[in-house]
């Protein structure tokens, strides 16, 4: 376990990251390889972006979850709920 919790490997639902190619604040070099590295991705996702990516790629954003959400490797895995 890393200081994070659980691996990616050990948590019981499907984790995606999309990190903006562009983030001046948080890179996705060093704090994006972080992230990886604490939660155990594979990979991360990257978009055309800056730091405000929800913002400059909403569209993009919400096809890449839909198409992550209907994955059949993630078809078994419930929904979160709450926080």
């Amino acid at each position: 376990m890393s200081r994070a919790g659980p691996t990616a490997a050990a948590r019981s639902s499907p984790i995606q990251a999309i990190w903006a190619d562009g983030d001046t604040v948080f890179g996705i070099g060093r704090e994006g390889a972080l992230l990886r590295e604490a939660i155990g991705l594979t990979r991360i996702e990257s978009v055309p972006g800056k730091h405000l990516v929800a913002d400059e790629q909403a569209d993009l954003l919400a096809e890449r979850i839909a198409a992550f959400a209907h994955r059949p490797s993630n078809a078994g895995s419930p929904p979160r709920t709450g926080r």
